[in-house]
């Protein structure tokens, strides 16, 4: 049950992470930092989504470590 709750936050990560960059490097103007806010401030809500999407990164990157904790511990007694 463990190593499946571990493989389902693996995909959830994944598909996180993917958003927030995509989302995040959108509305990036690289060297441009005025332009940068602008967008920012056009798509707020998108940007805060994206923002919350890494935050989820982070919460579920400690499921999943206490997942494959829980499933390898039984292994190495």
């Amino acid at each position: 049950m463990y190593a499946r709750l571990a493989g389902l936050m693996f995909l959830l990560v994944d598909v996180a992470y993917l958003s927030s960059v995509l989302i995040t490097a959108h509305l990036e103007v690289p060297g441009n930092f005025v332009e940068t806010a602008h967008r920012i401030m056009a798509s707020e809500l998108l940007y805060r989504i994206g923002l919350a999407n890494g935050l989820i990164v982070s919460l579920c990157t400690v499921f999943i470590e206490i997942g494959l904790y829980v499933a390898v511990k039984n292994i190495d007694k």
